[in-house]
C-alpha cells in the first residue's frame, strides 16, 4: 500500500515523489503512463479528504514524526520517509523507529540545509551543512554539531580545514584568508592558541606561540625585508627578552616592552660599533656605554638617544673628556686631557671651551681666565715656562690690550700693550 497507519500532508507526498526512492523508480521504469495514473490517484485522495495537513515535531534530543508516507525499505533495510519536523524543518531520508537514522537531508526554516548521516534524530557522521548566508561546512558531525575533522568556507572568503569540537574550530587546523595569508596550527574555540605558523601574502611570517588569537609567548617574526625578531611576545607586541636583526645587518639583543626596546640591551651597528645600556621607549636612555671600532668610547648618561648628563669619552688617539654633556656635545663643566698631556678644565658650550677655565700645557705654559668659542678671550693670566705672569686681556687666543708682567716671585717686571699678540710699547718697572 502507498499509505499506511495514518494521514500525511500533500507537501510531504510531493517531496517524497520528487526524491524518487527505490520502489517509486521501479514503477517509473515499467511504464511512463503509470505517472499519470499515480497523480490521478493522489488527486482523488485529496478531494476525498483522505490527505490533510498534519502537525509533526522534533526535540533537541530526538525527532518524532506523523505516520510515514511509505514503509518501503532501502537496500540497507532502513526505511525511507519524508517528514515535517516540529521546528518547521523538512526531512527526507532513512529513519529508524520514529527518528531520522542513516542517510538523509534536512531543510531548516531559515534556509539552512544539511545532507548526510543521522543517528537517532541528530546529525552525526559525515555530512555537508549549507548555511543560508552561503557559508558551508563539510566533514564530521557528532550529536548535531560540527565535531571531528571538516572544511568550512566562510562568506568573507576564508577557508578553514582542520579539527572541530562542538561547533568550534578546535585542535589543529589551517585557515586560508582571502588576501592569501595562511595560518596553520592549534585552535581553541575559534581562536588561534598554542603553537602555530602564520605566513603573510607579502612574504612576512610568524612562527611561535599564540594565545586568544594573538602572538603571545616565544615566537619568530620575519618581515618582508628580511628583518627578524626572535623572542617573547604579548598581545601581538614584542615584550620581554628578544633579539631583533635589522635588514641592513644591525642587531639588538635585550628587553622589550610594548613593541619597543625598553630596559637593558645591546645594539650592534653594521660597522661593528656597539651600545650597551638602558633603553626607554626605543631610545638610549639612562646609563650606557658606546664603543666604536675606531676606538672612541663613551661611558655615561643618555637621554632620548643622545649623550646627556655626566659622561666620559675616550677619543681615537687617546684624548679623554670627563664632564657634562648636552645633546651629544660637551656642555657645562668638564675636563679634557689631550694625548700629549695638555689639560683644559673649565666651562664648555656646544662642544667648545667657552666661559671660565684653566689650560695647562705639558710644556709648562698655563692660562687661567675667560674663553670664547674655544679661544682665550677676556681677562686672563698666562704663565710661561719661566714662571712669568702676563695679566691682562685676551682676544681670540692672543694678548690684546694692556698687560702687567710679573716674575715668578710676583714682582712687576714691566707694563705693556699688545695688539693681537704683538707688543706695541712697554715700560720697564724699577726695583725698589
Amino acid at each position: 500500500m502507498l499509505l499506511q497507519g495514518g494521514t500525511v500532508s500533500i507537501a510531504n507526498l510531493l517531496l517524497y515523489y520528487n526524491t524518487k526512492p527505490c520502489w517509486w523508480c521501479l514503477v517509473e521504469t515499467k511504464k511512463t503512463k503509470m505517472k499519470k495514473n499515480i497523480y490521478l490517484f493522489l488527486s482523488l485522495l485529496l478531494f476525498s479528504g483522505v490527505i490533510y495537513a498534519d502537525a509533526i515535531g522534533h526535540t533537541s534530543s530526538a525527532i518524532t514524526m506523523s505516520s510515514p508516507i511509505s514503509d518501503k525499505n532501502d537496500k540497507s533495510g532502513q526505511k525511507v520517509k519524508a517528514l515535517r519536523l516540529k521546528d518547521g524543518s523538512s526531512y527526507i531520508g532513512e529513519v529508524k523507529g520514529k527518528r531520522p537514522h542513516g542517510k538523509g537531508k534536512q531543510i531548516f526554516p531559515n534556509g539552512d540545509i544539511y545532507e548526510g548521516d543521522f543517528v537517532k534524530g541528530k546529525m552525526q557522521g559525515k555530512g555537508k551543512y549549507r548555511f543560508n548566508d552561503g557559508e558551508t561546512y563539510e566533514g564530521d558531525f557528532l550529536d548535531g554539531r560540527q565535531h571531528g575533522k571538516g572544511i568550512c568556507h566562510f562568506v568573507d572568503g576564508k577557508c578553514y580545514d582542520g579539527e572541530w569540537y562542538c561547533d568550534y574550530q578546535h585542535g589543529y587546523g589551517k585557515m586560508t584568508y582571502p588576501n592569501g595569508d595562511v595560518y596553520s596550527g592549534n585552535w581553541v574555540e575559534d581562536k588561534r592558541e598554542g603553537s602555530g605558523s602564520y605566513f603573510y601574502a607579502n612574504g612576512a611570517s610568524y612562527v611561535g606561540e599564540w594565545k586568544n588569537d594573538v602572538h603571545e609567548g616565544m615566537g619568530t617574526f620575519i618581515w618582508s625585508d628580511n628583518s627578524k625578531y626572535i623572542g617573547m611576545w604579548k598581545n601581538n607586541l614584542r615584550e620581554g627578552e628578544g633579539t631583533y636583526t635589522f635588514a641592513e645587518g644591525a642587531t639588538y639583543i635585550g628587553d622589550w616592552k610594548n613593541d619597543m626596546r625598553h630596559g637593558k640591551g645591546k645594539f650592534t651597528f653594521p660597522n661593528g660599533d656597539t651600545y650597551e645600556g638602558s633603553y626607554v621607549n626605543g631610545e638610549w636612555h639612562g646609563e650606557g656605554v658606546y664603543k666604536s671600532v675606531s676606538g672612541v668610547t663613551y661611558t655615561g648618561s643618555f637621554e632620548n638617544g643622545n649623550r646627556n648628563g655626566k659622561g666620559t669619552m675616550t677619543f681615537e688617539g687617546g684624548a679623554v673628556y670627563v664632564g657634562d654633556w648636552k645633546n651629544n656635545m660637551r656642555h657645562g663643566k668638564g675636563k679634557y686631557t689631550w694625548a700629549n698631556g695638555d689639560v683644559y678644565d673649565g666651562d664648555w658650550q656646544n662642544d667648545t671651551m667657552h666661559g671660565a677655565g684653566v689650560l695647562r700645557l705639558s710644556s709648562g705654559l698655563k692660562y687661567r681666565g675667560g674663553y670664547f668659542d674655544g679661544y682665550e678671550h677676556g681677562t686672563g693670566i698666562a704663565i710661561d715656562e719661566n714662571g712669568y705672569r702676563y695679566e691682562g686681556t685676551f682676544s681670540e687666543g692672543q694678548r690684546h690690550g694692556f698687560f702687567i708682567v710679573k716674575d715668578s716671585t710676583g714682582n712687576v717686571v714691566r707694563e705693556c700693550e699688545y695688539d693681537l699678540g704683538q707688543q706695541v710699547n712697554k715700560k720697564e718697572s724699577k726695583k725698589k
